[in-house]
């Protein structure tokens, strides 16, 4: 395992504002680490198309829409814990 990919392997990352911008510059750099990426926008259609990016460049990505507010969001606790938080 590459040195960077092993910084990270193992943990979650929920990432939010993932879509775009800083948020999806930081999902990229916690994925090219080794994290599996919980992604999170409102805007489900760019959401789904940076998460895809970020699986064909052979990171783990899940995409999650939603209003971080609002329980339906919650879900993305799906991997069962979260290692990293970044709003």
């Amino acid at each position: 395992m590459d040195k960077n990919k092993a910084m990270l392997a193992g943990k979650v990352a929920i990432v939010t504002g993932a879509s775009r911008g800083i948020g999806l510059a930081t999902a990229r750099m916690l994925a090219e680490h080794g994290a599996a990426v919980v992604m999170n926008a409102r805007d489900e259609g760019a959401l789904n198309a940076a998460a895809m990016a970020l699986r064909h460049s052979g990171g783990e990505a899940v995409a999650v829409a939603g209003d971080v507010v609002l329980d339906d969001a919650r879900q993305a606790g799906r991997h069962g814990r979260a290692s990293v938080w970044r709003a």
